[in-house]
């Protein structure tokens, strides 16, 4: 007895099959993941809440910080690799207010990177240019000397 043959056609369909359950898969997991870091943050910030004041405070600077990111809201959707540009002055209204409530950048950062797991310096670097930088470090009372010549040093800062 011979095996029957399989067509190309059969072949490329059974691959798209694959392909297409795999991204499903990626997808699905990938929202579990997200979930679950949202679920500890949101415990994290109930265990926040009871300790300084400032850094209950941080925690909502870091979370308004990324919503001026990202002010449609796309960062928990599929479409997230749209850009939608960023809201500059809701930023520096951030700033402002934390150089009035006498919230250190230091815990704002780490705040930030305990929600986000990433460098809030880097992500400001990314998300303006050079004179907007100067403007938001400056409503925090932070001189940046040399910002358009060389990176942020990013240790400096915190």
């Amino acid at each position: 007895m011979s095996k029957p043959k399989t067509s190309l056609k059969t072949v490329a369909i059974i691959g798209t099959v694959a392909i297409g359950t795999g991204a499903v898969a990626y997808l699905i997991a990938k929202r579990i993941v997200q979930k679950a870091r949202s679920n500890q943050s949101t415990k994290d910030l109930d265990d926040i809440d009871k300790k300084d004041p400032r850094d209950a405070y941080a925690v909502s600077y870091a979370q308004q910080i990324r919503a001026a990111f990202n002010p449609a809201d796309l960062d928990n959707t599929w479409m997230s690799w749209i850009p939608d540009g960023t809201d500059e002055e809701a930023l520096y209204r951030v700033a402002k207010d934390m150089r009035a409530r006498n919230v250190e950048f230091s815990r704002v950062a780490k705040a930030y990177r305990n929600l986000y797991q990433s460098d809030l310096v880097r992500d400001l670097t990314s998300e303006l240019d050079t004179a907007e930088l100067r403007i938001f470090y400056g409503h925090l009372g932070m001189q940046m000397q040399g910002l358009a010549s060389k990176p942020i040093n990013a240790i400096a800062l915190i």
